[in-house]
């Protein structure tokens, strides 16, 4: 034992120093291996969100065109980011704002928790989100992401996913700003569509022009009915008696027959296709060699004919994009658009009151040299020189040319109109031009058989023979409502049903299904609507139930002077078991995008479009001759057929089950059914605010007929009407003999 004790090792004092200070030196290194990599792991987690959110923002502004943030607010608190030499003197021209984290589906990240107490309205005002900096913040120019907390490693501070070495200063090629088009050949410069949306052709301009490029400002002109001349502005005799001119418009655009009222009705439908249009932010400019410009500080083109101004004002013309002179309703249009804004002095501008700050100046060669005459970013409006715009007057025995807005020391207003020189041998006349741009194809081409349509989401829908799908960021989806068009130009919103069928009617509710089978019959399910969500009508699928389909209300379906062979009860039955089979196969229908509209150009045949839009379409309703009573609208709705679709679809009045499936979509959607707004227009379409995954018109304007029967003698409509307060998935009930302006119909397709 003693041998054994003996022949062990002892651990002397030095050797246990030595091993306490290598154990030492290990332990450190390992706590500084252990520090580094967590300082690691964090860049990585930062870069891992940035290149999410990079992902998720192109996601978005493919489907709305705009950047997920709310531009309402600037975020300004960029100092660390500028002094760490990451934001781009060249790409990073525009404003930073917040992330909106909400407007994305599916972020998951590690770090911004501070957005929490903006959507938590813990932090609403400019001052106290300026104040959060553990933020993910992005450029509405170049959509570059910083992180403003920053991480550091190794002394240094990282802001985003790549170093002032490697700064970015590749441009994005904005194609929509705010929902407005950009013309290829034109890049965002800046503004809103609500403070005046800049661009320019030179890329990297600004909005002082430095880069002089020519600069245009986006004048929005949402609906056809408000693109009138305005009659009040100065004189209103000589308003009145104003025309359009002849021979301004560009080619391609420049109608047929050059009469004043062609041309106007060709200039109206050009703008509206865009809904809107460009005007010049300066007065026009001569470049030196006769070469027309929109660009700051140039000399402004005066002594100037009107036949002039109407041949150098087309000399933009481009597939995009096509110039003219600026139209007597343009210039309304302009005034309508900035009336009420704040000038470049903070005040309002006032488009029917003079300002001395506006015109006191001395006549200014140079456009846009005085700050106090702009608004909403156009210049010279009230100052500097009148300008020649394409209408004329007869107000006078001699024609005279219109010239408008005021001139410097004259005490008139921007919206002044008044004669002018045609010969315009005078320094104090130029003229402003405007851009009509040419939408980009909006729909693809037309489809030559029935095809499975699979979006970026990789949902379905079935596109049938002879229709197109919508090209629009926010149309081309499943979630977002897909639209698609006929060959006449009417608008169907695809409506999914993940199951057509249920077992039995107490399924209905988890399943959210259309219809149940007895035998060979389809009976149609019917759902009562609450914030929560819905619940089959207890019943609904027997005939004795009040609330049903498919069935007669014998009352008056079987008196043959209203029904007069349009069906029986086993014919609407037929029907109902066609619409049902076709959803069963194809997992899902089609309902118009707008209510009812007839076509007055065309012996008054049922189509689905935009009537605010779309000239000669009026709003189908049971008072008219062509779609009396309820029978009247029924019988329309079977007749659409456009040539190319006839042999793919089958038309119909919404049936009820058609309805409730529509709701239960956009219930599963998130959107609220159940809350009632009114909106008091009778043109369909005429409320852009009337939308509901791009379905229009369910909260106002006409209450809807459909097919589905109620008691002996009443049909079921739904929806609200204009300045009532029924909510969309809301049931109304009436006879069906009422021919009351305020019922119409929503046409459905099923996929034969």
């Amino acid at each position: 034992m003693k041998k054994i004790l003996k022949s062990q090792n002892g651990v002397t004092l030095t050797s246990l120093v030595i091993a306490v200070a290598v154990i030492l030196i290990l332990t450190g290194t390992i706590i500084v291996n252990v520090t580094g990599n967590l300082k690691t792991e964090k860049l990585r987690n930062m870069q891992s969100d940035i290149e999410n959110l990079r992902d998720k923002v192109s996601t978005y502004y493919a489907q709305y065109g705009k950047i997920p943030a709310d531009v309402s607010i600037e975020y300004t608190n960029i100092n660390n980011l500028q002094s760490a030499g990451v934001i781009s003197e060249v790409a990073d021209t525009g404003k930073f704002y917040v992330l909106d984290l909400s407007a994305m589906e599916n972020v998951t990240l590690n770090y911004g928790k501070d957005y929490e107490k903006i959507r938590n309205k813990e932090a609403t005002t400019e001052e106290q989100i300026n104040s959060l900096t553990n933020l993910y913040i992005i450029n509405e120019a170049s959509h570059n992401i910083f992180y403003v907390d920053g991480i550091e490693l190794d002394g240094d501070r990282y802001y985003t996913d790549y170093t002032a070495d490697d700064i970015d200063t590749a441009y994005v090629d904005l194609r929509y700003v705010d929902n407005v088009e950009i013309p290829d050949g034109f890049y965002y410069v800046g503004g809103t569509k609500d403070t005046g949306l800049v661009i320019s052709d030179v890329q990297g301009d600004d909005l002082d022009n430095s880069k002089g490029g020519n600069q245009f400002v986006w004048i929005p002109v949402e609906n056809e009915a408000d693109y009138v001349r305005n009659t009040t502005y100065e004189d209103t005799n000589f308003s009145e008696t104003a025309y359009t001119d002849t021979g301004y418009l560009p080619d391609g655009i420049q109608p047929d027959t050059d009469e004043s009222e062609y041309n106007e009705e060709t200039e109206r439908q050009a703008v509206m296709r865009a809904k809107g249009f460009f005007v010049s932010r300066f007065e026009a400019g001569n470049d030196g060699s006769g070469n027309l410009i929109s660009k700051k500080g140039v000399t402004v083109w005066t002594t100037i004919s009107l036949a002039d101004c109407k041949e150098i004002a087309k000399s933009i013309n481009t597939d995009n994009v096509k110039s003219a002179l600026c139209s007597g309703i343009q210039w309304d249009m302009i005034m309508k658009f900035v009336n009420g804004k704040l000038d470049g002095k903070e005040n309002y501008f006032d488009v029917t009151k003079n300002d001395v700050n506006r015109n006191s100046s001395d006549l200014k060669q140079l456009s846009g040299q005085n700050e106090a005459d702009k608004v909403c970013n156009i210049y010279d409006l009230e100052g500097n020189c009148w300008e020649y715009v394409a209408e004329r007057s007869t107000y006078n025995d001699d024609d005279f040319a219109v010239v408008r807005g005021g001139r410097n020391n004259y005490a008139q207003e921007a919206s002044h109109r008044t004669a002018g020189n045609l010969e315009g041998s005078g320094n104090d006349g130029s003229f402003r031009f405007v851009l009509y741009v040419t939408p980009r194809d909006n729909w693809s081409p037309a489809y030559d058989k029935t095809t499975t349509y699979t979006d970026k989401n990789g949902d379905t829908a079935t596109i049938p023979e002879g229709f197109s799908v919508s090209r629009k960021p926010n149309e081309k989806t499943i979630n977002d409502g897909l639209v698609v068009q006929a060959s006449d130009g009417s608008e169907f919103v695809w409506i999914p049903v993940e199951t057509p069928v249920a077992d039995k009617e107490a399924d209905g509710t988890n399943n959210k299904a259309m219809a149940i089978k007895n035998g060979d019959n389809y009976r149609g399910l019917l759902y009562d609507f609450t914030n929560s969500g819905s619940t089959v009508m207890e019943g609904c699928t027997t005939t004795t139930r009040t609330y049903r389909e498919p069935d007669i209300v014998s009352n008056y379906d079987n008196n043959t002077s209203y029904n007069n062979g349009l069906f029986t009860k086993e014919s609407l039955q037929e029907e109902y078991n066609n619409m049902m089979k076709s959803v069963e196969q194809y997992n899902g229908f089609y309902v118009g995008r707008y209510e009812l509209g007839l076509d007055t150009k065309n012996n008054n045949a049922p189509v689905v479009k935009n009537a605010s839009t779309n000239s000669g379409v009026t709003t189908a309703d049971a008072s008219n001759s062509n779609t009396r009573m309820w029978y009247g609208l029924y019988s329309k709705c079977k007749e659409f057929a456009p040539e190319e679709s006839e042999k793919s679809v089958v038309s119909t009045m919404i049936w009820g089950s058609q309805y409730d499936a529509m709701m239960n979509w956009m219930q599963g959607q998130g959107e609220n059914v159940t809350i009632a707004k009114s909106f008091s227009s009778y043109v369909t379409g005429a409320n852009s605010e009337d939308v509901i995954r791009n379905v229009v018109d369910l909260n106002g304007y006409h209450r809807e007929c459909t097919l589905e029967a109620n008691s002996t003698n009443l049909r079921v409509f739904r929806g609200n009407y204009s300045s009532y307060s029924y909510t969309p998935s809301e049931r109304t009930y009436n006879s069906p003999d009422v021919a009351d302006s305020s019922l119409s119909a929503r046409l459905t397709l099923y996929i034969k």
